[in-house]
């Protein structure tokens, strides 16, 4: 069989855990009708038909899909050689026993066999984003399958919103936080996916007549103009003249695929842009807290917070909670938003906690130059921001006030406070951090929208993006992380731009001939437009 680009990745994942001596698991992500189906039954077959005794099994969202899937078993029986002189031993519309006594079967996910009380050594789960009980079946049928090498597990979904079982395997898989193999196909590397033009005129009538969107794909990901013919007819003629529903059925990235299933707040279109411009950071690292802590008063006696000393206790790890993409910059002003949680991995009820998280933006190019994100005591925590406060040339930080957040906050200096009114004493009083509450939260959201609208923020990171694109209006109208998604990173970023919002008017201004520089005037413009927006909003306590 000739592989396909899509297939070869595939393949080429299989062939590293094999050669790594893992069991293979593999996670794919796809575009339509690319043949990673087809794949995995060739896979599955070879290896029944090849050694005695091995259990297959094939499991669909549908009764339709698993006899679809188990005709290419029968079909590649047909065409196996040894088909002509040797009978199977049972051949239905759901089991094949090749003469060897291996076995391939199909079944819906609905009447799946349990796992406990056999064994099989290769699964193919198909369309598992639309199973109705994806979590249930799975834990069974994973029972089934030997953690071994000699075993195979193929779970391949196109996808359907975020949230769900297959979101969350291909989340963590991402993350690196399970065994199993990431492989996104995206529907550009799919040569069926191209329609040629009659004549060069109508070619070149077509690059004339191409939208905004289209020229970017063109231009900046090197598309051809029969890819985007291909894209422009699918488009109007099997997804309804829907943008939206392309992407989820024909994507380009692994995000572009989870489209959200509620109403998101962010503009998608925008986010999508910026997740594909999104850079690695230059350095991901943890803090070494003892160290810094026991040469903290001996450096400030010395000569006070120095960028240089600070950076020797950063330690390079490749999973380090702290993502830097700029060092600080001599002179220039910076600003944190920290959102706070409880510091738990697992809520009583078994699902995960949110991170807290740490970003920074740098004022003069409103861009996202550092984000720290994982789970930590609140207290903790407070040693992380004022280690980053004192790095980012003593950076403002606007911390959350509301719950755990004051634990952070009396530990901390340079701090952010909001002005409000005792109705009791009947005058105005400072309070510190940031509260975010019914009238403060839709303002702080609603800036950060305009921000990403006006493409004045300028963002590194794409967990950050992610989480914006899968923030959304719940059925009750609330702005809420989609189900089964986070919003830390976007509430912390959206507390710096607060930050940014309401700092000094001497805050250092872009630098000539950067192209943000007209952008950002609407920000300043609209600076003591949010909370606590009085000349004592940056005061250092």
């Amino acid at each position: 069989m000739a592989l396909n680009p899509g297939q070869r990745m595939v393949l080429d994942a299989m062939q590293g855990q094999r050669d790594a001596g893992a069991p293979v698991r593999i996670v794919l992500l796809k575009a339509r009708q690319f043949g990673g189906s087809t794949l995995a039954q060739a896979c599955l077959f070879a290896d029944a038909a090849h050694r005695p005794l091995r259990e297959s099994w094939i499991v669909a969202h549908t009764l339709d899909s698993a006899r679809a899937l188990f005709g290419m078993a029968q079909r590649f029986y047909r065409h196996y050689p040894p088909a002509s002189r040797v009978k199977p031993l049972r051949c239905n519309s759901s089991e094949l026993v090749l003469p060897n006594h291996s076995r391939i079967a199909a079944s819906t996910a609905e009447t799946a066999p349990a796992g406990r009380g056999f064994t099989m050594y290769n699964l193919h789960a198909s369309e598992i984003a639309w199973w109705r009980r994806a979590s249930e079946a799975m834990l069974s049928l994973l029972q089934a399958v030997p953690d071994h090498p000699d075993t195979c597990v193929i779970v391949e979904s196109t996808a359907n919103g975020m949230g769900g079982y297959f979101h969350d395997l291909w989340r963590a898989a991402r993350a690196g936080q399970n065994g199993f193999a990431p492989v996104f196909v995206g529907w550009n590397t799919v040569a069926e996916y191209s329609a040629p033009f009659a004549n060069p005129d109508m070619r070149r009538r077509f690059r004339d007549s191409l939208s905004p969107e289209e020229n970017a794909l063109y231009s900046d990901l090197g598309m051809t103009l029969e890819q985007l013919q291909w894209r422009r007819t699918c488009i109007r003629d099997k997804c309804g003249g829907s943008i939206d529903a392309f992407r989820q059925e024909y994507p380009l990235h692994d995000q572009e695929a989870f489209l959200t299933s509620g109403r998101p707040v962010f503009q998608v279109g925008i986010l999508d842009s910026m997740y594909l411009h999104c850079d690695a950071p230059i350095m991901r690292a943890e803090i070494d807290m003892e160290s810094w802590l026991a040469r903290r008063e001996q450096a400030h006696a010395a000569c006070g917070p120095n960028a240089l000393e600070l950076a020797r206790h950063l330690c390079a790890v490749r999973s380090g909670r702290l993502k830097i993409w700029r060092h600080p910059e001599p002179g220039a002003r910076y600003v944190l938003g920290v959102d706070v949680a409880e510091g738990i991995e697992v809520s009583p009820g078994g699902r995960e906690r949110d991170n807290s998280c740490v970003q920074v933006l740098h004022c003069g190019r409103m861009e996202q130059v550092a984000c720290w994100t994982g789970k930590i005591d609140p207290d903790v925590l407070a040693d992380v921001v004022l280690f980053l406060s004192e790095y980012y040339n003593r950076a403002f930080c606007g911390v959350e006030a509301n719950n755990h957040g004051l634990t952070t906050l009396t530990l901390l200096k340079n701090l952010y406070r909001r002005e409000v009114f005792d109705e009791r004493s009947r005058r105005r009083t400072q309070k510190l951090g940031w509260l975010t509450t019914a009238a403060s939260r839709p303002l702080m959201i609603d800036t950060l929208g305009r921000v990403l609208r006006e493409r004045a923020l300028h963002l590194h990171d794409q967990e950050t993006v992610s989480e914006c694109m899968t923030f959304v209006f719940d059925r009750n109208g609330r702005m809420d992380a989609q189900e089964g998604c986070f919003d830390d990173r976007v509430m912390a970023l959206s507390i710096a731009v607060q930050m940014y919002m309401q700092g000094p008017s001497s805050a250092p201004a872009a630098p000539p001939g950067n192209p943000m520089e007209e952008r950002l005037d609407f920000l300043k413009s609209m600076r003591g437009a949010g909370q606590g927006a009085s000349r004592n909003g940056w005061n250092v306590i």
